[in-house]
């Protein structure tokens, strides 16, 4: 999973659906809490904006070309990308069921 704790961060599912993993900010942790994590499917013209520290990875395309609209700070991927892998970490893994 990843995470922005400088910037909040807005995608949009152009011209498909896709499925979004989000789990809850942890401030005062290094890594996400598992249990928070949730999977859901954001539909074709349709978007979600996640708060300062949201864990997050995505997408999850539901069809074999999707093209999205991600809105962000200028310098964010530069300067405010935390990426957690967290069967490496924890040895947890998500499956999603569709």
């Amino acid at each position: 999973l990843e995470r922005h704790v400088k910037t909040e961060e807005i995608f949009f599912a152009l011209d498909e659906d896709v499925v979004v993993l989000v789990g809850k900010a942890t401030p005062n942790q290094e890594v996400p809490d598992v249990e928070t994590v949730k999977a859901f499917k954001l539909e074709k013209g349709k978007g979600v904006f996640l708060s300062i520290g949201t864990w997050h990875w995505l997408p999850y395309p539901l069809a074999e070309k999707v093209r999205l609209l991600v809105v962000f700070q200028q310098g964010t991927v530069d300067y405010d990308l935390e990426i957690k892998d967290l069967n490496k970490l924890k040895g947890v893994t998500f499956s999603i069921e569709i």
